[in-house]
């Protein structure tokens, strides 16, 4: 779903959906192959990719060990916070597609 709103919104902006889809899929995947690796788990907090912490919001139990890291659904943000940025990012790439939109239809 993040994958598809941010193509869909930068498709919106760009003109074109092929050439959304590199930096849409970037914007979601690269923050999680770099947090993964611990090279910036700080990405996962301010990139759209910050939408997977509602998986958090699934209950975890004592008697399981869980790694902290994405990989075993740990995420930086609190589970409310994570559709809060996807959110955040959804406005902003609407607010510059409009944009966009009016200098055009003003030429």
């Amino acid at each position: 779903m993040l994958v598809t709103v941010s193509l869909g919104l930068l498709a919106a902006l760009v003109g074109r959906a092929v050439v959304a889809a590199v930096p849409a899929v970037a914007l979601v995947v690269l923050p999680c192959l770099l947090a993964v690796a611990g090279l910036a788990p700080w990405l996962l907090a301010i990139t759209p990719a910050a939408g997977f912490a509602i998986t958090q919001s699934v209950p975890t139990f004592a008697h399981v060990d869980v790694v902290l890291s994405p990989l075993g659904g740990y995420y930086p943000l609190p589970p409310w916070a994570g559709p809060t940025v996807t959110c955040a990012y959804a406005a902003l790439a609407l607010g510059a597609a409009v944009i966009a939109h009016r200098r055009k239809a003003m030429r």
